[in-house]
Protein backbone atom coordinates (compact mmCIF):
# COMPACT_ATOMS: atom_id res chain seq x y z
CA UNK A 1 0.00 0.00 0.00
CA UNK A 2 1.27 3.35 -0.81
CA UNK A 3 0.29 6.79 0.29
CA UNK A 4 1.87 9.56 -2.60
CA UNK A 5 3.53 11.97 -2.39
CA UNK A 6 2.17 15.47 -2.64
CA UNK A 7 -1.20 13.76 -1.04
CA UNK A 8 -3.21 14.40 2.12
CA UNK A 9 -5.64 11.94 3.08
CA UNK A 10 -8.12 12.32 5.81
CA UNK A 11 -8.67 8.56 7.28
CA UNK A 12 -11.36 7.43 9.72
CA UNK A 13 -9.99 4.46 12.26
CA UNK A 14 -8.76 1.89 10.48
CA UNK A 15 -7.82 -1.71 10.84
CA UNK A 16 -5.59 -3.73 8.63
CA UNK A 17 -6.29 -7.44 9.91
CA UNK A 18 -3.99 -10.85 9.44
CA UNK A 19 -2.70 -12.89 8.93
CA UNK A 20 -1.51 -12.22 5.24
CA UNK A 21 -0.33 -14.51 2.95
CA UNK A 22 2.47 -12.37 1.93
CA UNK A 23 6.03 -12.67 2.94
CA UNK A 24 6.49 -9.29 2.96
CA UNK A 25 4.06 -6.45 3.40
CA UNK A 26 4.77 -2.76 2.65
CA UNK A 27 3.39 0.39 3.57
CA UNK A 28 4.53 3.01 2.01
CA UNK A 29 3.98 6.60 3.22
CA UNK A 30 5.06 9.46 1.01
CA UNK A 31 2.16 11.79 1.23
CA UNK A 32 0.79 13.06 4.45
CA UNK A 33 -2.17 11.22 6.68
CA UNK A 34 -4.74 13.01 8.65
CA UNK A 35 -6.79 11.94 11.55
CA UNK A 36 -10.51 13.50 12.26
CA UNK A 37 -10.51 15.85 14.81
CA UNK A 38 -12.46 15.26 18.22
CA UNK A 39 -15.81 16.42 17.03
CA UNK A 40 -15.61 13.72 13.86
CA UNK A 41 -14.74 10.72 16.46
CA UNK A 42 -17.63 11.87 18.68
CA UNK A 43 -19.56 8.33 17.45
CA UNK A 44 -16.49 6.07 17.09
CA UNK A 45 -15.27 5.35 20.76
CA UNK A 46 -12.18 3.92 19.08
CA UNK A 47 -8.89 4.05 21.29
CA UNK A 48 -7.07 3.42 18.28
CA UNK A 49 -7.15 5.44 14.72
CA UNK A 50 -4.67 3.18 12.51
CA UNK A 51 -4.19 -0.11 13.66
CA UNK A 52 -2.08 -3.27 12.45
CA UNK A 53 -3.05 -6.88 13.89
CA UNK A 54 -1.41 -9.84 13.24
CA UNK A 55 0.28 -8.76 10.28
CA UNK A 56 3.87 -10.23 10.19
CA UNK A 57 6.77 -9.07 8.69
CA UNK A 58 5.59 -5.69 8.00
CA UNK A 59 7.54 -2.19 6.82
CA UNK A 60 6.36 0.96 7.13
CA UNK A 61 8.30 3.48 5.88
CA UNK A 62 8.68 6.76 3.82
CA UNK A 63 8.96 10.26 3.97
CA UNK A 64 5.46 11.80 4.52
CA UNK A 65 3.84 12.85 7.77
CA UNK A 66 1.18 11.14 10.43
CA UNK A 67 -0.96 14.04 11.31
CA UNK A 68 -2.94 12.88 15.07
CA UNK A 69 -5.26 16.07 15.04
CA UNK A 70 -4.36 16.15 18.84
CA UNK A 71 -5.04 19.92 19.16
CA UNK A 72 -8.87 19.17 19.13
CA UNK A 73 -8.25 16.82 22.12
CA UNK A 74 -5.87 18.15 24.48
CA UNK A 75 -8.04 20.19 26.27
CA UNK A 76 -10.26 17.31 27.70
CA UNK A 77 -7.68 14.75 29.25
CA UNK A 78 -10.36 12.95 30.56
CA UNK A 79 -11.62 11.66 26.84
CA UNK A 80 -10.74 8.72 25.30
CA UNK A 81 -8.38 9.89 23.02
CA UNK A 82 -6.84 7.45 20.20
CA UNK A 83 -2.95 6.11 19.67
CA UNK A 84 -1.95 7.31 16.28
CA UNK A 85 -0.53 3.62 15.32
CA UNK A 86 -0.81 0.43 16.92
CA UNK A 87 0.82 -2.77 16.37
CA UNK A 88 -0.38 -5.60 17.93
CA UNK A 89 0.78 -9.11 16.96
CA UNK A 90 3.06 -7.94 14.54
CA UNK A 91 6.47 -10.30 14.49
CA UNK A 92 9.03 -8.61 12.61
CA UNK A 93 8.04 -5.51 12.50
CA UNK A 94 10.54 -2.29 10.51
CA UNK A 95 9.37 1.13 11.36
CA UNK A 96 11.77 3.48 9.44
CA UNK A 97 11.87 7.17 8.79
CA UNK A 98 8.64 7.89 9.31
CA UNK A 99 7.19 11.54 11.27
CA UNK A 100 4.57 11.36 13.21
CA UNK A 101 3.15 14.78 14.79
CA UNK A 102 0.66 16.13 17.55
CA UNK A 103 -0.69 12.73 17.92
CA UNK A 104 -4.14 12.91 20.27
CA UNK A 105 -2.49 10.16 23.00
CA UNK A 106 0.48 7.76 21.56
CA UNK A 107 2.09 8.13 18.70
CA UNK A 108 3.22 4.26 18.55
CA UNK A 109 2.41 1.10 20.23
CA UNK A 110 3.76 -1.75 20.12
CA UNK A 111 2.01 -4.62 21.85
CA UNK A 112 2.73 -8.22 21.84
CA UNK A 113 5.10 -8.43 18.94
CA UNK A 114 8.61 -10.19 18.85
CA UNK A 115 11.32 -8.70 16.84
CA UNK A 116 10.76 -5.29 16.01
CA UNK A 117 13.60 -2.54 14.46
CA UNK A 118 12.46 1.07 14.97
CA UNK A 119 15.55 4.28 13.37
CA UNK A 120 15.08 7.01 12.25
CA UNK A 121 11.62 7.79 13.17
CA UNK A 122 10.50 11.47 14.41
CA UNK A 123 7.75 11.41 16.89
CA UNK A 124 6.65 15.04 18.15
CA UNK A 125 4.07 16.71 20.25
CA UNK A 126 4.52 19.90 22.06
CA UNK A 127 5.72 19.81 25.89
CA UNK A 128 2.16 20.44 27.51
CA UNK A 129 0.61 18.13 25.22
CA UNK A 130 -0.85 15.34 27.94
CA UNK A 131 -0.17 11.16 27.45
CA UNK A 132 1.75 12.22 24.28
CA UNK A 133 3.96 8.77 24.72
CA UNK A 134 6.55 8.80 22.04
CA UNK A 135 6.63 4.92 21.62
CA UNK A 136 4.27 3.04 24.39
CA UNK A 137 6.16 -1.13 24.38
CA UNK A 138 4.02 -3.59 26.74
CA UNK A 139 4.02 -7.70 26.65
CA UNK A 140 7.11 -7.50 23.41
CA UNK A 141 10.67 -8.73 23.30
CA UNK A 142 13.46 -8.31 21.10
CA UNK A 143 12.71 -4.19 20.13
CA UNK A 144 15.20 -2.75 18.49
CA UNK A 145 15.28 1.35 18.51
CA UNK A 146 17.77 3.47 17.54
CA UNK A 147 18.82 6.83 15.35
CA UNK A 148 15.85 8.61 16.43
CA UNK A 149 13.88 11.76 17.44
CA UNK A 150 11.10 12.07 20.15
CA UNK A 151 9.99 15.45 21.62
CA UNK A 152 6.86 14.79 22.91
CA UNK A 153 4.30 15.79 26.27
CA UNK A 154 5.19 12.39 27.82
CA UNK A 155 7.23 9.26 27.89
CA UNK A 156 9.43 9.79 25.00
CA UNK A 157 9.62 5.84 25.46
CA UNK A 158 7.54 3.74 27.98
CA UNK A 159 8.20 0.46 28.64
CA UNK A 160 5.62 -1.76 30.86
CA UNK A 161 5.28 -4.96 32.35
CA UNK A 162 5.92 -8.08 30.10
CA UNK A 163 8.91 -6.84 28.23
CA UNK A 164 12.37 -8.34 27.32
CA UNK A 165 15.19 -7.65 25.09
CA UNK A 166 14.52 -3.90 24.81
CA UNK A 167 17.41 -1.88 23.37
CA UNK A 168 17.32 1.87 22.53
CA UNK A 169 20.57 3.46 21.03
CA UNK A 170 21.47 6.99 20.17
CA UNK A 171 18.00 8.65 20.50
CA UNK A 172 17.63 12.19 21.19
CA UNK A 173 14.41 12.63 23.91
CA UNK A 174 13.29 16.03 25.05
CA UNK A 175 10.76 17.46 25.20
CA UNK A 176 8.81 14.96 27.37
CA UNK A 177 9.21 12.94 30.63
CA UNK A 178 12.11 11.12 29.71
CA UNK A 179 12.50 7.15 29.67
CA UNK A 180 10.32 5.19 31.64
CA UNK A 181 9.99 1.63 32.74
CA UNK A 182 6.65 1.26 34.17
CA UNK A 183 4.22 1.77 36.00
CA UNK A 184 4.67 -1.39 37.27
CA UNK A 185 2.29 -3.51 40.02
CA UNK A 186 -1.18 -2.26 39.36
CA UNK A 187 -3.71 -4.24 40.63
CA UNK A 188 -1.23 -6.34 42.59
CA UNK A 189 -0.36 -7.44 39.34
CA UNK A 190 3.02 -9.84 38.97
CA UNK A 191 5.00 -7.84 36.06
CA UNK A 192 8.48 -8.49 34.32
CA UNK A 193 10.38 -6.53 32.47
CA UNK A 194 13.78 -7.45 31.45
CA UNK A 195 17.17 -7.15 29.59
CA UNK A 196 16.63 -3.33 28.87
CA UNK A 197 19.44 -1.21 27.55
CA UNK A 198 20.15 2.16 26.82
CA UNK A 199 23.43 3.98 25.30
CA UNK A 200 24.35 6.93 23.82
CA UNK A 201 20.96 8.78 24.25
CA UNK A 202 20.64 12.39 24.48
CA UNK A 203 17.96 13.83 27.29
CA UNK A 204 17.43 18.24 26.36
CA UNK A 205 14.62 19.66 28.39
CA UNK A 206 13.27 16.07 29.90
CA UNK A 207 11.48 16.27 33.75
CA UNK A 208 13.87 12.98 34.33
CA UNK A 209 16.58 11.10 31.86
CA UNK A 210 15.73 7.38 32.70
CA UNK A 211 13.29 6.05 35.46
CA UNK A 212 11.71 2.78 36.71
CA UNK A 213 8.24 3.44 38.34
CA UNK A 214 6.62 1.39 40.58
CA UNK A 215 3.17 1.31 42.25
CA UNK A 216 4.54 2.46 45.89
CA UNK A 217 2.18 -0.65 47.78
CA UNK A 218 2.89 -2.89 45.14
CA UNK A 219 5.29 -5.71 45.25
CA UNK A 220 7.62 -5.02 42.90
CA UNK A 221 11.30 -6.33 42.96
CA UNK A 222 13.79 -4.22 41.08
CA UNK A 223 17.19 -5.65 41.03
CA UNK A 224 19.95 -5.96 39.33
CA UNK A 225 19.97 -1.88 36.97
CA UNK A 226 22.84 -0.26 36.31
CA UNK A 227 23.00 3.07 35.38
CA UNK A 228 25.86 3.99 33.62
CA UNK A 229 27.44 7.51 32.06
CA UNK A 230 24.39 9.87 32.32
CA UNK A 231 25.72 13.60 32.02
CA UNK A 232 23.21 16.56 31.76
CA UNK A 233 21.67 19.16 33.59
CA UNK A 234 18.55 18.74 36.05
CA UNK A 235 15.30 21.20 35.56
CA UNK A 236 14.20 19.01 39.29
CA UNK A 237 15.59 19.74 42.45
CA UNK A 238 15.65 15.76 42.65
CA UNK A 239 18.15 15.14 40.34
CA UNK A 240 18.63 11.30 41.68
CA UNK A 241 15.23 9.26 43.21
CA UNK A 242 15.25 6.15 44.52
CA UNK A 243 11.93 5.72 45.98
CA UNK A 244 11.44 1.94 46.03
CA UNK A 245 8.52 -0.35 47.14
CA UNK A 246 8.29 -0.89 50.92
CA UNK A 247 7.66 -4.34 50.64
CA UNK A 248 10.40 -5.61 48.26
CA UNK A 249 12.70 -2.28 47.81
CA UNK A 250 15.56 -2.15 45.10
CA UNK A 251 18.72 -4.30 45.59
CA UNK A 252 21.77 -4.31 43.18
CA UNK A 253 21.31 -1.32 42.01
CA UNK A 254 24.91 0.17 40.17
CA UNK A 255 25.33 3.87 39.92
CA UNK A 256 28.37 4.86 37.73
CA UNK A 257 29.89 8.01 36.29
CA UNK A 258 26.75 10.31 36.40
CA UNK A 259 27.47 13.81 36.37
CA UNK A 260 24.23 15.97 36.77
CA UNK A 261 24.07 19.70 37.24
CA UNK A 262 21.22 22.03 38.30
CA UNK A 263 20.06 23.47 34.81
CA UNK A 264 19.68 26.69 36.80
CA UNK A 265 22.68 27.89 38.05
CA UNK A 266 22.97 28.11 42.00
CA UNK A 267 20.25 25.80 42.46
CA UNK A 268 21.11 22.92 44.78
CA UNK A 269 20.19 19.32 43.75
CA UNK A 270 19.01 16.53 45.72
CA UNK A 271 18.65 12.84 46.18
CA UNK A 272 15.53 10.85 47.46
CA UNK A 273 16.70 7.36 48.46
CA UNK A 274 14.14 4.98 50.27
CA UNK A 275 14.60 1.32 50.51
CA UNK A 276 17.35 0.75 48.35
CA UNK A 277 20.45 -0.99 48.23
CA UNK A 278 23.70 -1.03 45.73
CA UNK A 279 26.78 0.29 44.90
CA UNK A 280 28.27 3.81 43.38
CA UNK A 281 31.25 5.39 42.00
CA UNK A 282 32.02 8.56 40.37
CA UNK A 283 28.55 10.04 40.81
CA UNK A 284 27.50 14.16 41.58
CA UNK A 285 25.61 14.95 43.26
CA UNK A 286 26.42 12.01 45.91
CA UNK A 287 24.48 9.28 47.04
CA UNK A 288 24.93 8.48 50.51
CA UNK A 289 23.00 5.79 50.79
CA UNK A 290 24.77 3.34 48.51
CA UNK A 291 27.75 1.76 49.10
CA UNK A 292 30.57 3.73 47.93
CA UNK A 293 33.06 1.82 45.42
CA UNK A 294 36.63 3.31 44.70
Amino acid sequence: MQISSGKTFKLQPLVFQGPCKSNAINFRLLGKISAPDKNEWAENKKEKWVTFKEVNNLIVYGSGIIEGSGPTWWKDVESERPTSLAFTSCDNLQLKSITSINSAKNHISISSCIGVTIFDVTLIAPDDSPNTDGINIAGSSQVNLFDSFIGTGDDCVAINGGCSGINITNVKCGPGHGLSVGSLGRNQVNEEVEHVYVKNCTFNGTQNGARIKTVPTSAVEVSNVKFIGFHGSAIKEKAIKLNCSEVKGCNGIVLEDINIIPAIEGKNLEVVCNNASGTVQHTTPPVSCLVAKP
